[in-house]
Order: C-alpha cells, then sequence, then structure tokens
C-alpha cells in the first residue's frame, strides 16, 4: 500500500511539474479563453484528487481499527443466580440507648445473649461469678425451711396452752430472721445478674 502511494505522489508531482510550465506558458501568451480553460481542467483534478485522497484516507482508517480487534469467542450462557452487594454507610437514632453491666464486681460467667438479639424486659442477658452464694440460698433455704416447720409446731401448741412462750417466741424469731436472710442474699444474689432494663435488641456485647 505504501508502494502504491509513494508511485500515486510521483505522479502527482510530475502532473504540478507539467501543469505549472504549461500556466507560466499560458500566462506569458495572454489568451484568457486558454487561462480560464486550464483553470477549470485544473479545478476538476483537484476535485478528484481530494476525493482519492479521502477514500484512502478512509481505508487506512478502517484497516487501523480492525487490526486492532480480537478475534470473536463463542461460550454457552447458562442460567445462575445473579449476586449484587452493595455496601453503604449510616447512623441510626434510637429512642433509648442504655450501656448495662452488673451491680456486684466478679467474673463473667455466662452471657445468654448475642450481637443483634432481641430482648424483651427482665429477660435474663449475663451472669457474674456469685463467689458461692447460691450454694450459701440453698443451705439457707433448707434453714428456713425447718425454722417454718418448728414455728408452725410451737404456734398451734401454744394455741392449745402447751408448752411455753419462751419456746414459742424463739421459734417465731428464728423463722422471721430466716425469711429475712434469705431475702438479703437472695437481692445480693440478683446483683451477679443483669436483667434488661427494658425491650429492645442488643447493639453490642463487651468482653
Amino acid at each position: 500500500m505504501k508502494h502504491i502511494t509513494t508511485l500515486f505522489a510521483l505522479f502527482f508531482l510530475m502532473s504540478c511539474a507539467d501543469q505549472n510550465k504549461s500556466v507560466k506558458e499560458l500566462i506569458a501568451a495572454q489568451n484568457v479563453s486558454e487561462l480560464r480553460a486550464s483553470r477549470a481542467q485544473l479545478t476538476e483534478e483537484k476535485l478528484e484528487i481530494e476525493k482519492q485522497i479521502e477514500l484512502l484516507d478512509d481505508a487506512i482508517s478502517n484497516l487501523g481499527e480492525r487490526g486492532a480487534l480480537a478475534l470473536v469467542s463463542v461460550f454457552e450462557v447458562k442460567n445462575q443466580a445473579f449476586e449484587h452487594f452493595i455496601e453503604l454507610q449510616g447512623s441510626v437514632q434510637t429512642k433509648q440507648n442504655l450501656l448495662v453491666y452488673p451491680e456486684m464486681p466478679g467474673t463473667l460467667k455466662k452471657v445468654y445473649v448475642k450481637e443483634g438479639q432481641a430482648v424483651r424486659k427482665g429477660q435474663l442477658i449475663a451472669s457474674i461469678d456469685d463467689g458461692g452464694m447460691s450454694s450459701q440460698l440453698t443451705q439457707l433455704e433448707a434453714q428456713l425451711a425447718l425454722a417454718k416447720t418448728t414455728f408452725e409446731r410451737q404456734e398451734r401448741l401454744w394455741n392449745q396452752k402447751i408448752g411455753s412462750e419462751i419456746q414459742f417466741l424463739q421459734a417465731k424469731t428464728t423463722y422471721e430472721a430466716s425469711v429475712q436472710a434469705k431475702a438479703s442474699l437472695e437481692q445480693q444474689l440478683r446483683k451477679s445478674r443483669v436483667y434488661a432494663p427494658f425491650t429492645g435488641r442488643i447493639d453490642k456485647v463487651f468482653f
């Protein structure tokens, strides 16, 4: 292609040289009719040459673009799930936001919920090592049951005018003291457990 273009350029230069010589001769002859005829011929040749140049430019452009294209490939289209994910960031405003922690210091024993879980008011969330208070409560309950039984028997005897008043009062005092001791220990034991203060959702669990 380059060789053909070069020959065309040489031919065009040689043609222009001949035309320039003829034009000089025509100008020297000062013949208006021949000058106009020569101008018309040159104008027609110029238009034809411009058309040929445009065709060559189009051919070069098309060959350059197609040469850069890859070969056509074929693959089988299969039906499959299309998964698309979008990550967004934002802020959430809540009506109630509270940091919950145990009232009694100690080692975390167990967490009963996880992040994102919905909880209801009063639900047990976590428990702390109570240092043996659960065992003490079990023993105290047994003592309370015995004190209650003794008091009820002494009360029935006292109502029947059997036995002394001192025995009745001692049984009553022992029973009431056991009730108060159990209530006090249960109150302390509740401090080792964390309960949901209101119905909501767990946002974060800190260990």
